[in-house]
């Protein structure tokens, strides 16, 4: 009887242990549409098709550490990714496949360096600057705030010849534009000392103090950055 006691507290046991199993994922529904998107069978395959294009198509051919964000909020952490520039779309690896990132990514944040989380290239999906950089296109995020600073990359096909060879080949071009977005509009911009000045000086005094004590000139990137960040932080 002890025996056909505890057999059944056994098999009690079990079948509760299974039940809750089943019960306790509280992942949204979402969540398993993008591991369904993942495999094999969902048809998000992703197949490289420029065999005969010269260069590659990829920001960085090699596979980068990123989040993936969602529309919905939800986060997976440390996926392998890259960026496919002529088509505007991320690839992720699973299992040693390439796969197509669902329709659902809102933003995604790579981490080229991932001893140092502070080090971060943003993606974001979503922003409505003109018909070629619309919502559906993930378009960099240099800065953001009151004055916001995106960089729009792409890379075309330009189709070539080779001296003394009449045959026409193909090869990437790389091409990027920055957008400012000030006042309620978005506007495109050339990085350079120039427009550094038109744009962001005699803006505040405050800011001004910051340039000069900086020494800045918006000579690169990282100088509008620097500038645009500390106004954005100002009351």
């Amino acid at each position: 009887m002890k025996k056909l006691n505890f057999i059944l507290s056994v098999l009690i046991l079990f079948i509760s242990s299974n039940i809750y199993s089943q019960t306790i994922d509280t992942r949204p529904a979402y969540t398993f549409s993008f591991e369904a998107n993942g495999s094999p069978n969902a048809g998000l395959n992703y197949i490289y098709q420029y065999t005969d294009v010269k260069g590659s198509a990829f920001i960085n051919d090699n596979w980068e550490i990123a989040n993936v964000v969602l529309n919905s909020g939800y986060v997976f952490k440390s996926v392998k990714i890259k960026m496919d520039a002529q088509q505007n779309k991320f690839i992720f690896n699973r299992n040693d496949s390439s796969f197509e990132l669902p329709d659902n990514v809102k933003s995604v944040i790579i981490f080229p360096n991932t001893n140092d989380a502070t080090q971060k290239i943003i993606y974001n999906k979503g922003i409505q600057i003109n018909a070629q950089v619309n919502a559906n296109k993930f378009i960099q995020v240099i800065a953001e705030g009151k004055i916001s600073l995106y960089k729009y990359f792409k890379k075309d096909i330009e189709e070539y010849n080779e001296y003394g060879n009449a045959t026409n080949f193909k090869r990437f071009v790389d091409m990027q534009q920055y957008y400012i977005y000030m006042n309620g509009e978005y506007n495109a911009i050339n990085i350079s000392k120039k427009n550094f000045d038109k744009t962001l000086k005699a803006k505040n005094a405050t800011l001004d103090a910051f340039i000069k004590q900086k020494d800045l000139s918006g000579k690169d990137e990282k100088e509008w950055v620097l500038a645009i960040n500390y106004y954005n932080s100002l009351p």
